[in-house]
């Protein structure tokens, strides 16, 4: 077989953590338009949404009904509950679909 077939593994690796950190930010996104008076690049992986400004039990719906429309992904209350960060609900979210 010729080099040309042969990729280093560490290739693919880099590849699925490029690929999955682009999803985030995809993800962020649209975390970020529902809080509007937030400014573009507060929201990262670690943060904790209940603690941004304007976080109400009715940002919950909009947020829990902004994944369903984006991923089809319908998340229950209890497990939006037990989410602490963005990464959290990124990965319930990646867990049921490919994003």
């Amino acid at each position: 077989m010729n080099d040309y077939f042969n990729i280093h593994p560490t290739i693919f690796s880099n590849l699925a953590y490029i690929i999955s950190a682009m999803q985030l930010v995809n993800f962020i996104a649209h975390i970020e338009e529902e809080f509007e008076d937030l400014p573009k690049g507060l929201i990262v992986g670690e943060t904790a949404f209940r603690q941004l400004e304007g976080w109400s039990s009715m940002m919950a719906l909009i947020l829990i009904a902004r994944i369903d429309s984006e991923y089809n992904v319908n998340l229950s209350a209890e497990e939006l509950a037990e989410a602490t960060s963005v990464n959290d609900l990124f990965d319930l979210v990646k867990a049921r679909v490919a994003i």
